[in-house]
């Protein structure tokens, strides 16, 4: 294992669902500092067990994507627990299900949400924590990744 993410902070987003959880066990066999994040208080609660969440490497938040004070309070308190954040992985989606004649504009008014304008409101959040950041650290190198679904 390449250990590239040692002792980086790594926010995963839809950390309690299949591909979250995946990202965020790899980050942490990796040596990431992992601030799990969900909705889903079940889900949420699996992954934090499935990865021995201690709190020195391994944190969560319950949050809801689409209040921008859910966003602004996961950002700070992964820099309240790690002092900085590395990487944000998105990997929280929502997809309408059904045949394209089906689908009807709540289910398309709520993937729309949930994979465009949470996506970016995340992401613009996120960059400007990380801008700030490099300016006390001229070295550091963020990334910030989205998950799509197949839909």
């Amino acid at each position: 294992m390449s250990r590239a993410l040692q002792d980086k902070t790594v926010i995963v987003t839809g950390a309690g669902q299949s591909v979250g959880r995946a990202v965020a066990r790899r980050a942490a066999e990796e040596g990431a500092r992992v601030m799990l994040a969900c909705e889903d208080a079940k889900g949420l609660a699996e992954t934090v067990k499935d990865l021995g969440g201690d709190g020195a490497r391994v944190g969560h938040f319950g949050c809801n994507l689409e209040q921008r004070l859910s966003v602004t309070n996961l950002l700070s308190a992964t820099k309240d627990a790690y002092g900085r954040i590395d990487v944000l992985v998105d990997a929280a989606r929502n997809s309408a299900t059904g045949a394209f004649l089906d689908v009807d504009g709540d289910a398309f008014d709520a993937a729309y949400t949930d994979n465009v304008r949470n996506v970016f409101t995340l992401a613009q959040a996120t960059a400007r924590r990380m801008i700030a950041q490099s300016e006390d650290d001229p070295d550091f190198r963020g990334a910030i990744v989205t998950v799509t679904s197949i839909a």
